[in-house]
C-alpha cells in the first residue's frame, strides 16, 4: 500500500516535472541542428505564412513547440487481435 503510493507520487514528479525539460532540451538542439544547416530556408517558409522569426530564435521556437506538442499526444488505440 505504501509502496504503491511512493511510486504514484514518483511517476506523477517524472511526467509533470522532469518530462517537460527532456522535451525542451530535445527540441532545442534539434532547432539549434536546423538553425546550423537549413535555417535561412525555414526562416523564409515561415514569413510566408506569416510568421516572422530571427534565424538565432529557432531554437528557443522549436523548443517551445516542442513542449507544446508534447501535450497533445493522439491516444492509444487498441484493436481485437492485442488481446
Amino acid at each position: 500500500m505504501k509502496e504503491d503510493i511512493i511510486e504514484s507520487i514518483l511517476i506523477t514528479i517524472i511526467t509533470v516535472i522532469i518530462f517537460p525539460f527532456v522535451s525542451f532540451g530535445t527540441g532545442y538542439i534539434l532547432g539549434w541542428l536546423i538553425q546550423i544547416t537549413i535555417g535561412n530556408l525555414i526562416v523564409k517558409g515561415f514569413a510566408t505564412i506569416g510568421l516572422n522569426i530571427a534565424v538565432n530564435s529557432l531554437p528557443l521556437f522549436f523548443a517551445t513547440i516542442s513542449i507544446i506538442g508534447s501535450f497533445f499526444s493522439p491516444p492509444e488505440v487498441y484493436s481485437n487481435a492485442d488481446y
